[in-house]
């Protein structure tokens, strides 16, 4: 019997957060950006290896001001990055809106602990569109306390490419969020 009444209690507050109309990116959720930017201005370039006010570009994307981020690229890579000192240790995403510029061309935005080598541990996300389109990484990438983390644009090669970046955010993410709502809703039944 105790275990039917703690599977119905499960259930309803299940139940009673799904439908509830909680705005998805509750204020507990915006606190885990770590790192956003829609350059909109040329004091959004600061920190930037690469980039400089004159890559500002009027021309966004749907969801966003009126300029983003025109970075062009050759043989040198990456073509643009910025570090991080200090970061807090957690699991990193990242998501941006994003386009070539031209056909047949591509880009790699990359997020990665600084002095780590190991590839396969970095968050890589590949742009390869001439329209705008929504990016986010599927994985996350781990980040021990303390230590510096990069992003990284990889763009053209052998021969000059270019991509528009806006709305760029690195979010910090918290496992079990969900589950902690359900539990936060469930405990709230019984005050």
């Amino acid at each position: 019997m105790k275990k039917v009444l703690i599977h119905i209690l499960f259930l309803v507050s299940f139940f009673s957060y799904a439908c509830s109309d909680n705005d998805p990116l509750s204020s507990e959720d915006q606190n885990n950006a770590f790192y956003f930017n829609s350059f909109e201005s040329d004091k959004d370039t600061s920190g930037w290896i690469g980039v400089s006010k004159n890559m500002l570009k009027d021309d966004s994307c749907p969801a966003g001001g009126k300029r983003s981020l025109h970075i062009g690229g050759g043989c040198i890579q990456p073509a643009a990055s910025i570090e991080f000192s200090s970061v807090k240790e957690g699991n990193y995403k990242i998501s941006f809106w994003a386009k070539t510029g031209q056909p047949h061309q591509s880009a790699i935005i990359k997020l990665k602990v600084s002095d780590n080598a190991d590839e396969s541990k970095n968050l890589v996300v590949a742009v390869d569109t001439t329209s705008w389109k929504f990016y986010q990484s599927e994985g996350s990438l781990y980040v021990p306390g303390n230590k510096k983390m990069t992003m990284e644009v990889w763009v053209g090669g052998i021969i000059y490419a270019d991509v528009y970046l806006d709305n760029l955010k690195i979010e910090r993410t918290t496992p079990f969020s969900f589950t902690g709502k359900i539990y936060k809703n469930v405990i709230g039944m019984f005050k």
